[in-house]
């Protein structure tokens, strides 16, 4: 793998060897522009989704803001639910695949991918009004998209590590 940008950042080892104590030396490999995209511009999106779902909702379902939750209204609910899952889970997605990506762009802009695609099917089910139907079949794209960058990320810090 060709390592083409680096980037330097200072050290807080004092006793830092081979070189100048003072920074460090990262190298990262041009394709992590892709993890970088997935995860940051993919996740605004969905987000964007998420939330124009929710904001109909309301409006079909007549709950005012500031009220999170109705009383009264399940199908409402269940839209405000797929959204408030998503965040529940967002930032261990996304440190997961950045962290990962430094050393396995592909798998971790694949995987990010995937996880996108599930959250969707996931939202959709969901604001069908039956929380059953949240578990389609292809949010398993999703579980496998998170386990993808969790095992990106393992690897990465094993290399760190010297342990692999």
């Amino acid at each position: 793998m060709s390592f083409l940008r680096s980037l330097r950042i200072p050290s807080c080892f004092p006793d830092f060897e081979g070189g100048d104590p003072s920074s460090i030396t990262v190298n990262i490999d041009p394709e992590y522009g892709y993890v970088v995209l997935t995860s940051l511009l993919g996740t605004m999106f969905l987000n964007q989704y998420l939330s124009y779902q929710v904001v109909a909702a309301r409006k079909q379902h007549g709950v005012d803001y500031p009220t999170l939750y109705s009383q009264t209204n399940d199908q409402y609910n269940c839209v405000q639910r797929g959204q408030q899952n998503f965040y529940e889970g967002y930032g261990f997605s996304l440190a997961t695949s950045l962290i990962g990506g430094l050393q396995h762009p592909r798998v971790v802009t694949a995987g990010t991918s995937m996880y996108l695609i599930g959250r969707v099917f996931y939202m959709r089910g969901y604001a069908s009004g039956d929380p059953d139907k949240r578990n389609h079949p292809m949010t398993v794209l999703g579980v496998f998209g998170r386990l993808a960058c969790l095992g990106a990320a393992v690897s990465f810090a094993l290399h760190q590590l010297e342990v692999v």
